[in-house]
């Protein structure tokens, strides 16, 4: 019996020293492929790495931005800064809701360019709003940045319509790049309309795939299972865990029509509605042509026909600074080299535009909902009463301020 024992025992030791080995020999494999697959990573700065962590699949809105992140955001291949969001998904600080009674909230609608996308949170247009209206003493006064990386037209309406809008806005700043316009036809196919033929949300295919894909996540986590899948896997008959599925594979033009949805939808919410284009190094070099997918000129012009369409008075609805950026853009440098888009001295300056027209064509901006007056428009404590005959001098009134 003492013999059957010990020889049970050292096969039992063996077959133990074999899992073992075979786990050193597995650990190994694992570390090797890891280390290959980050020397095979570029070395260069770029912002996909951002947008991964950034932008989701949405079962609402196609896309969104993550809520409550906080991470180092590459701004150059030696610097980097800080990107938070809040709950709602919007970048910057915390956002009180309900909203004081006493704000004039605008909510600022855009892609990648809106967001700032690579620039630090103090360049992006919505700061350079914010810090025009402060020092115009218009406290009052509230920018959020709801900009979505990678967002057309429908997206934003989308986000707009099922989340964005509890923000309790009094004014919509839709920031549109014409480029944006071309995001919107892979959404078609996930897309939902409502009884009056409405879109109402369009759910993305990795939404509803995220919880069973059980060998993507697997391929992702270990890189031998993503080694061996590569590799085994069309022998057996497994896809590989890197294929795109649910993209669309045909480009249509962009449709003007989420706009309109967006107009109709701030008119139903009691909001106004404003649309900004936002200048381009590259599509500012096309001055002729009529394809609203490259000219801002007949991008403008288009706008405003297709409004009238639908008989809505679009003379207070569209912004277009192009001919100010076209006359002065590279001058001035106001553009990235590399990408075309603004730099922050652009953004100062298109926000300067983007201030000017809020304040001509809603003048109400300058008073607070309420009614209550912004504080250069109070009289001071030490001022003189209307009977005495010492001179005052005048200080600007805050749409001065802002228009100079």
């Amino acid at each position: 019996i003492v013999i059957m024992i010990r020889s049970i025992l050292r096969t039992l030791s063996r077959f133990l020293m074999a899992i073992a080995l075979f786990a050193l020999v597995l650990c190994a494999a694992e570390v090797y492929l890891r280390w290959e697959r980050i020397k095979q990573q570029p070395t260069t700065i770029s912002d996909a790495a951002s947008v991964e962590k950034l932008v989701l699949p949405s079962s609402t809105s196609w896309i969104e931005v993550s809520e409550l992140v906080d991470f180092d955001m590459p701004v150059s291949l030696n610097e980097t800064t800080r990107l938070r969001t809040t709950e709602f998904g919007t970048r910057g600080s915390r956002i009180s809701v309900p909203k004081p009674e006493s704000t004039f909230r605008v909510l600022c609608l855009g892609s990648s360019r809106l967001f700032g996308l690579g620039q630090k949170e103090e360049e992006t247009i919505t700061t350079q709003l914010q810090n025009l209206f402060q020092e115009a003493q218009l406290m009052h006064v509230e920018f959020v940045n709801a900009g979505c990386p990678g967002a057309g037209p429908m997206a934003n309406y989308l986000r707009l319509r099922t989340k964005l809008i509890s923000l309790q806005p009094n004014l919509i700043l839709y920031c549109v790049s014409i480029d944006d316009l071309n995001h919107d036809s892979e959404i078609r196919g996930g897309l939902s309309l409502d009884q009056q033929g409405i879109p109402a949300y369009a759910t993305h295919p990795a939404s509803r795939e995220q919880a069973s894909d059980e060998l993507s996540r697997l391929c992702e986590e270990f890189a031998v299972a993503d080694w061996l899948t590569a590799r085994v896997g069309p022998m057996i008959g497994l896809k590989e865990s890197n294929s795109q599925s649910g993209q669309s594979t045909t480009e249509q033009p962009g449709s003007l029509s989420p706009l309109l949805d967006m107009q109709k939808f701030c008119a139903a919410n009691h909001c106004q509605f404003m649309i900004s284009i936002i200048p381009d190094a590259w599509e500012q070099k096309q001055k002729t042509g009529v394809d609203h997918s490259r000219n801002p000129v007949a991008f403008e012009r288009g706008l405003h026909e297709f409004f009238a369409e639908h008989k809505i008075q679009s003379t207070s609805l569209v912004h277009n600074p192009s001919l100010l950026f076209q006359q002065n853009g590279q001058e001035q440098g106001l553009y990235e080299e590399r990408t075309g888009n603004l730099n922050s001295t652009g953004n100062a300056m298109y926000a300067r535009t983007i201030a000017k027209s809020m304040v001509d064509f809603f003048p109400s901006i300058l008073q607070s909902p309420v009614g209550q007056q912004p504080p250069l428009l109070s009289p001071s404590p030490g001022e003189s009463s209307r009977n005495e005959t010492v001179p005052i001098t005048r200080q600007p009134e805050p749409r001065e301020s802002i228009l100079r």
